[in-house]
């Protein structure tokens, strides 16, 4: 079977980024905030997204990656609707 590095290399861009824009926008001013955890909840339903690709097209089962990343995707979007600025 060939390996697409290509998809491997998306999703590990797509899943760090959720963690580093939760981190990088911990400090900033709230508008900021709320903008990085926009990004980071963008971040996981990408991560959602390949994870079904992978499992299409590949055969490779993701259903469990992909729910935690769907439940990670709400919890960010509650928190976001926290900040108020």
């Amino acid at each position: 079977m060939s390996r697409d590095f290509s998809l491997c290399d998306q999703i590990k861009r797509a899943s760090v980024s959720v963690a580093a824009n939760i981190a990088e926008g911990y400090y900033r001013s709230q508008r900021q905030t709320k903008n990085y955890l926009g990004i980071a909840s963008g971040s996981a339903n990408e991560t959602v997204t390949l994870l079904v690709i992978i499992n299409s097209v590949y055969d490779i089962k993701t259903e469990d990656l992909q729910n935690e990343y769907k439940v990670l995707g709400k919890q960010i979007n509650a928190f976001s609707k926290t900040i108020r600025y």
